[in-house]
């Protein structure tokens, strides 16, 4: 199957599928070519669900030695760095949207002067 993923080397996953979508402009802002976008494509994701994943103790013990650094990385200087989540979870949601081949740009100044969180907002402009 053409894109089809191997896991352990045995277990075959689907590629990744696409749905379009309509969509519905709920206000004014943006530009004109926002305002005239009429429908979104998104990607679907294989179903994961019951898939075996075996990971190595190589890999467990360089999971485990990260998830010990992020644990003492936020308790040392979590309130210090708390001003950056927004631009760090935008900068995620970029490279997400790169790896599924989408075009998307942190748009710091916007990002910065938006007045209401930006979670929930899918599917709306």
């Amino acid at each position: 199957m053409k894109g089809e993923v191997i896991v352990n080397g045995t277990t075959t996953l689907a590629p990744h599928g696409a749905e379009t979508f309509p969509w519905v402009q709920q206000g004014r802002e943006g530009s004109r070519a926002d305002r005239e976008f009429s429908e979104v494509t998104v990607s679907l994701p294989p179903h994961l669900h019951g898939v075996d994943l075996a990971v190595d103790a190589e890999l467990s013990a360089a999971l485990e030695q990260a998830m010990q650094a992020i644990t003492k990385l936020d308790s040392t200087h979590g309130v210090a760095l708390a001003p950056l989540r927004g631009i760090l979870l935008r900068a995620e949601s970029v490279a997400s949207s790169k790896i599924e081949q989408i075009t998307a740009g942190v748009d710091v100044p916007r990002l910065w002067a938006r007045p209401e969180p930006l979670a929930g907002r899918a599917f709306r402009a």
